[in-house]
């Protein structure tokens, strides 16, 4: 996926800065035409900002460096940790979706508010 000619995936391992432990696996992956974001971090590293931090950087690279027009998320709506996680990110809510949560951030939202800020 990630080495086609127009890749529909971009996946990376997120490691701890410090001791090199891999903590996770975040990405980008083109769902039905749509570029959506997520993250996979292990139960013991979890709540430690490792998801923020990587995220941020990949959400930013996608409307910087691939000039996507929007990213989207979906999670289950219990898993409240991603819920104030994609709200932090900047993305808001799609309405209309009982069995998950929907996110969808624009490029024009995110430069108007996180793009200038983001080294």
């Amino acid at each position: 996926m990630m080495e086609q000619a127009a890749p529909t995936a971009w996946l990376w391992v997120a490691t701890e800065r410090v001791t090199g432990e891999e903590v996770g696996l975040v990405g980008l992956v083109t769902r039905e035409g749509m570029p959506e974001i997520g993250s996979i971090i292990v139960s013991p590293q979890q709540g430690k900002g490792y998801a923020y931090e990587a995220l941020a950087c990949i959400r930013d690279e996608g409307f910087r460096h691939l000039g996507l027009a929007a990213q989207f998320g979906c999670q289950l709506p219990v898993n409240h940790r991603s819920i104030g996680l994609m709200h932090k990110l900047g993305f808001d809510q799609v309405p209309g979706h009982p069995d998950r949560i929907h996110w969808h951030l624009s490029r024009a939202t995110w430069a108007e508010g996180l793009g200038s800020s983001v080294g």
